[in-house]
C-alpha cells in the first residue's frame, strides 16, 4: 500500500473544505481499493479517526477499432484501394481492457473525417453507432457519394479516454471504360475498308479491333472487353447496314444484367485462383466456358484477347462490344454495323471503231487507228457491293526494238477511254478494284496501232 498524506489543514469547527491529491495506479488492475481518513484534533474527540473506502479498476488499453470495405472494390498493383459510391464502409468498435478480469470503462464516441482530392478536411463527424451485438461490438456503415480521391481519418475514446485511430485513402471510380473499334488492314493501309455517309464496308482480310481505356479522374483500369458479332443473313434487315444512323440496333442482350453479373464475377474469381491448377488454355477460355454453361450467358458472346477479330462471311454484320473495369463499372453497350464485301468487281473492255481483229497468225487482237477509242467499265458485284471502283490499266510499245516501259494509269470511276497516240503494236493490261481493296483479275491485250494515212 501506499501513503499519500495531504499538507496538514485545520477545519474550524462547522465547516468543511474539499481538498484534492495525485496518486500514481497501475498499468493494470481490478477494483483498486482506496482509503481515506481524517483525524480529530480537538477535546473531547482528540485522536478519533473517520474512515471512508472506494474502489476502482485501471483502462489503460485504447478500444478496438477495424475498418472493412465491402464490395466492390479493387486494389492494384501499388496498393491503391478503388471502391465504387455503393461500396459499404463498416467501422466495427468495442471497448477491451488489458485485464480480462476487469469491466472496461465502456465506449465513449467514435466519430471520422475526410477530404477531397487533397483539399481541406471536413469536420469531425460522430458516426452513429449500432449495438451492441452478442459479441459487444458497435458498427457504423457509410458510404462515399463523390467521385474522386478522399482521404479518411477515423478515431474512437473510451470512457477511461483512451484513444485508437487509423486512416486510409480510397479512390471512389464510377466512370466506366470507353472502348472503340478500329477496321485493320494486312499492309497497314486503309485500302481494305471504306466509309462513306456512314455506311461501312470491310473486305474479308480485313480484321477488327477493339481499344478499351478507363479514363481519368481516377481510373482502376481495363479488366475486360466482350464482344458478340451477329450475321444478318435474310435481305429485309440489312437497313441496319444501309442505314447504320436510323437502324443499326444491338441483337442481343447483355450479359451483365440482374443475377448473370454476380455469376461471372464469381466465375472471374474462381478462374483467377485456380488457373494454374486447372488445364485451361487461358483465362479467358475458363471464363468462357463456366459463363456459358453455369450463368446463362450466351456463347456468342466472346472475351476479347487482344487479337483482332476477322470476319470471313459476306453479309451484314451487327458488332456488339463494351468493357468492364477493375472496380466493376461496365459501359454502355457499343453497336456498329458494317457490310462485309468478299466478292470481285468485274471489269470489261470495249475497242470501237476503226478496228480489224487480227488473224490468228499475227499475233495481235486487233489492228486499231490512234483515233480508236478504247473503253474500260468496272462493275463492282454481289449482295453488298461497296462500289467506289479505281479504274488501273497499262500498256507498253514494241516500236521495232522490243516493248518498253510500262506507261502506267488509274482512274477512281467506273468508265474511262483512252486512245492510243504511237504507231506501233501495244501491249495492254487493265484490272479494277473496289474500296474496299478487292481486285479484279488481270486481262492483257494486244494492238496495233496504223495511224497513217494509206499510200
Amino acid at each position: 500500500a501506499c501513503l499519500y498524506v495531504h499538507d496538514p489543514t485545520t477545519i474550524i469547527s462547522g465547516n468543511s473544505e474539499t481538498f484534492n491529491f495525485s496518486a500514481t495506479v497501475p498499468q493494470q488492475g481490478c477494483n483498486l481499493t482506496w482509503q481515506f481518513e481524517t483525524r480529530d484534533l480537538t477535546f473531547p474527540n482528540t485522536g478519533a479517526v473517520q474512515y471512508l473506502s472506494d474502489s476502482t479498476s485501471v483502462d489503460s488499453a485504447p478500444p478496438f477499432l477495424e475498418k472493412t470495405i465491402g464490395e466492390p472494390k479493387y486494389t492494384d498493383d501499388q496498393g491503391n484501394l478503388y471502391i465504387m459510391e455503393n461500396t459499404p464502409i463498416t467501422f466495427t468498435a468495442k471497448d477491451v481492457t488489458n485485464d480480462q478480469q476487469c469491466t472496461p470503462s465502456g465506449l465513449n464516441y467514435c466519430e471520422y473525417r475526410y477530404k477531397i482530392n487533397d483539399g481541406a478536411f471536413n469536420d469531425w463527424q460522430k458516426m452513429d453507432l449500432v449495438g451492441p451485438n452478442d459479441e459487444g461490438n458497435y458498427t457504423f456503415t457509410f458510404n462515399f457519394t463523390e467521385n474522386s480521391k478522399h482521404d479518411l481519418e477515423y478515431r474512437c475514446f473510451d470512457n477511461a479516454g483512451n484513444k485508437t485511430e487509423g486512416s486510409e485513402t480510397d479512390y471512389v471510380e464510377t466512370v466506366p471504360p470507353e472502348t472503340t473499334k478500329e477496321f485493320l488492314c494486312p499492309d497497314g493501309s486503309d485500302d481494305c475498308f471504306n466509309i462513306e455517309d456512314g455506311v461501312e464496308w470491310i473486305d474479308t482480310v480485313t480484321t477488327v479491333g477493339l481499344n478499351a481505356v478507363d479514363p481519368q479522374p481516377h481510373p482502376s483500369g481495363v479488366d475486360k472487353t466482350w464482344y458478340a458479332n451477329v450475321v444478318l443473313e435474310s435481305e429485309d434487315k440489312w437497313g441496319s447496314c444501309y442505314n447504320p444512323q436510323d437502324s443499326c440496333q444491338p441483337v442481343l442482350d447483355s450479359p451483365y444484367n440482374g443475377e448473370n453479373t454476380e455469376c461471372i464475377n464469381r466465375t472471374q474469381d474462381y478462374c483467377t485462383e485456380n488457373l494454374e491448377n486447372d488445364d485451361w488454355g487461358s483465362w479467358e477460355d475458363c471464363v468462357e466456358k463456366f459463363v456459358y454453361k453455369g450463368c446463362g450467358v450466351s456463347q456468342d458472346w466472346k472475351l476479347y484477347r487482344g487479337e483482332p477479330i476477322s470476319k470471313d462471311e459476306e453479309s451484314c454484320h451487327v458488332l456488339q462490344f463494351f468493357s468492364v473495369d477493375n472496380v466493376g463499372n461496365t459501359e454502355e453497350m457499343n453497336t456498329n454495323c458494317f457490310f462485309v464485301d468478299k466478292t470481285q468487281p468485274e471489269i470489261e473492255k470495249t475497242v470501237g471503231d476503226p478496228k480489224l481483229e487480227c488473224e490468228e497468225d499475227q499475233e495481235c487482237d486487233y489492228f486499231i487507228g490512234s483515233n480508236t477509242p478504247i473503253t474500260l467499265t468496272c462493275e463492282d458485284v454481289g449482295d453488298h457491293p461497296s462500289n467506289d471502283v479505281t479504274i488501273f490499266w497499262q500498256y507498253k510499245v514494241d516500236e521495232g526494238n522490243g516493248f518498253g516501259d510500262w506507261k502506267e494509269f488509274s482512274e477512281n470511276s467506273n468508265k474511262v477511254e483512252f486512245t492510243f497516240p504511237e504507231n506501233s503494236m501495244h501491249e495492254l493490261e487493265y484490272w479494277c478494284v473496289d474500296a474496299v481493296g478487292k481486285e479484279s483479275p488481270h486481262y492483257t491485250e494486244f494492238d496495233k496501232v496504223d495511224g497513217d494515212k494509206p499510200i
